[in-house]
């Protein structure tokens, strides 16, 4: 009897079926996305706070060239704010809706950069759920007003860029791509005007790019550095130009900041550096020992055994001919390059090791391990793949309330009952007014109190050119020209808080007067509640007139 053959699958069916691959990867990262829009978009957060809130009001009032950085400092480039401005003048938005479509305009066409450099659609499940539903220790890549999903938008631009000058050069001439040159000196400056922490990685990339052009391109070491990786005059020229657009607008923005922050880019002593790796240490052996919680704990057991395979399979791989992309070598040598830095900076030191500064290393680290796992084929894709993919969906997990149907309501939400009381300002806690103002920017003004208030007022004045100059000088709010404009509301409603406790009574939380900017703010009303908040309205106190002595 004749055994029939069995019969290979046609081409025919092999492209249907990797096109339903395809299909049903793409619907699954959209509804990744959505997910994640619907939990940290500003519209939508339920935690969003003061900081993020600025973001909703530099959309609304944005003047350039004194916000080309968020408000009080010297870094963070506004892109962000600079493109909902924009959206606004085009569309009829609300400035809330406007920051939270550019929030996730940018972090849907990183994703689309990074995901283009993988070719399963495995891969691009496991990195959507990276970066859209990321670790809660991380989860600042999806909050607004954080940099780090516009840094990495303009670095993936700039490893496209970089792919598309390797691919068309050849060995033996010279590269002759001065616009390409151009466009990734010019992502590097913008991702550094939006976090100074870029020019490593971008420093990183760099010397990247170089090493894989000489490794193509065997040339004489005499010869001059430029000529060696095949750059001609006209690249040269390209770079420059370039280069010193980017250092000038660098520069000029940082000379328009409202405010330096000091001593932001030194060094930690030996003993400082020491603690921080020890914190982090006692950290991950916490969270390794499930003290952090079960999901936390499975996660690291997960990305330990992910890290063992990758190990094994590198150390198998050496003996037959693994071969992996230089762009796993260049992620690798970032993530380490960048966590070294982040340990020995004294700014992150004094802000507790906190790790929302990790996030950088926390995406590279994530790159490097996909770009490892695109190199494996068969058992071993699919047993490394599972393992990440389970990594991916436990590390989304650790969010609160993305998957529960009875989600808390969103802070803007809570906060529409301030509309009512427009026009009005709001003062309070010194660090966290701007959200008041974040539900109708357009008719409510916020400022953090005067650090040296008084519950008493001493006289009847109005704000003097010398009061101006000191509110920006001494009292040091992060933007001075809002304050000046809540001192000019119609109604001035006090926030209750820890700012207010010192003069506090059992009867009456707030004091029937108080003095803030050298104004006399007298109360003028009942406490009200809005949401959680507990707030007074008061008024400037109208100086009194002189009566005009008798003629004689």
């Amino acid at each position: 009897m004749q055994r029939s053959i069995p019969r290979s699958p046609s081409r025919l069916t092999q492209f249907w079926s990797l096109k339903t691959q395809w299909l049903w990867a793409i619907a699954l990262c959209t509804l990744i996305a959505i997910l994640s829009g619907l939990n940290f978009s500003a519209y939508y957060s339920p935690s969003l706070n003061s900081d993020q809130a600025i973001h909703v009001l530099m959309a609304e009032d944005l003047q350039l060239p004194a916000d080309f950085y968020y408000w009080g400092q010297d870094r963070l480039g506004s892109l962000e704010p600079i493109l909902a401005h924009g959206l606004l003048t085009l569309l009829p938005l609300h400035p809330v809706v406007a920051i939270s479509i550019v929030q996730y305009a940018i972090l849907i066409a990183g994703f689309w950069m990074f995901a283009r450099f993988f070719k399963q659609p495995l891969i691009s499940i496991i990195l959507a759920l990276v970066w859209f539903l990321p670790l809660d220790s991380f989860v600042e890549l999806v909050l607004p007003a954080h940099p780090y999903r516009a840094q990495f938008l303009m670095l993936g631009a700039a490893l496209l860029l970089g792919r598309q000058l390797l691919t068309k050069s050849r060995p033996s001439e010279a590269l002759n791509q001065p616009l390409t040159l151009a466009a990734i000196a010019l992502c590097a400056f913008l991702a550094i005007w939006i976090s100074d922490f870029s020019a490593l990685i971008f420093g990183t990339l760099a010397i990247a790019l170089m090493l894989i052009r000489m490794g193509d391109r065997p040339a004489p070491a005499n010869q001059p550095l430029w000529q060696r990786i095949g750059l001609s005059r006209l690249d040269l020229l390209a770079l420059g130009l370039a280069s010193l657009v980017g250092i000038g607008f660098i520069a000029f923005a940082k000379s328009h900041a409202m405010r330096r922050i000091e001593n932001y880019g030194t060094l930690s002593n030996p003993d400082q550096i020491w603690a921080a790796a020890t914190h982090l240490a006692i950290a991950a052996w916490e969270t390794l020992t499930f003290q952090h919680g079960p999901l936390l704990g499975v996660h690291a057991v997960l990305v330990l055994g992910s890290v063992a395979t990758m190990g094994y399979l590198w150390m198998k791989g050496r003996s037959h001919a693994l071969r992996l992309s230089p762009w796993f070598s260049y992620f690798l040598a970032a993530a380490v390059l960048s966590f070294a830095a982040l340990l020995c900076l004294a700014w992150v030191y004094h802000n507790r090791v906190s790790l929302r500064y990790f996030v950088p290393v926390y995406l590279l680290l994530w790159l490097a391990a996909l770009s490892f796992l695109q190199a494996l084929s068969g058992p071993w894709f699919r047993r490394l793949g599972l393992l990440l993919l389970g990594t991916a969906l436990v590390s989304g997990l650790t969010l609160p309330n993305v998957l529960s149907f009875k989600r808390p309501p969103s802070t803007i939400a809570r906060l529409q009952p301030l509309q009512t009381l427009a026009p009005a300002a709001f003062i309070a806690q010194p660090g966290g007014p701007y959200l008041f103002c974040a539900v109708d920017p357009a008719n409510l003004d916020c400022t953090p109190a005067s650090v040296n208030w008084k519950a008493a007022c001493d006289a009847d004045s109005p704000l003097s050119n010398s009061q101006e100059r000191r509110l920006t000088r001494i009292s040091r709010p992060r933007c001075p020209r809002c304050t000046r404009r809540a001192l000019a509301a119609p109604t001035i409603y006090a926030v209750k808080g820890k700012w207010l406790e010192a003069v506090s009574s059992a009867d009456d939380p707030f004091p029937r007067e108080m003095q803030q900017f050298g104004l006399c703010l007298v109360k003028v009303g009942e406490p009200i509640q809005v949401s959680k908040y507990s707030m007074a309205p008061y008024r400037l106190k109208t100086p009194k007139l002189k009566t005009p002595a008798p003629s004689p």
